[in-house]
């Protein structure tokens, strides 16, 4: 299975499952598994009643041997247009670390 599929796979998932339809921006095998990064809008109503820019999460999603997908970690959020975003606290995945 190519690496197209693999993109697809992630891509129906955010979509579908999620309701997030988002862009894939990183894809490597590690240990036999895809590792593949996501780029996908979140929705904030405080953003959007205050005409804020809309926020970007980047997700880990890593698929096991039969291409599902079985985990997926928000990494990152940010502004739409920033380079820099908030890293996720773990601890707290609604608090960010600056």
């Amino acid at each position: 299975m190519g690496l197209e599929n693999i993109i697809n796979i992630v891509k129906d998932f955010f979509a579908t499952v999620l309701n997030k339809p988002g862009q894939v921006v990183g894809a490597c095998i590690r240990d036999g598994r895809w590792i593949v990064e996501i780029e996908v809008t979140e929705e904030d109503e405080y953003m959007r009643r205050h005409g804020r820019n809309e926020l970007l999460g980047v997700y880990e999603v890593e698929l096991n041997e039969k291409r599902e997908v079985v985990c997926f970690t928000r990494k990152e959020l940010r502004e739409r247009g920033k380079l820099q975003g908030i890293l996720q606290d773990p601890a707290d995945p609604d608090r960010g670390i600056m």
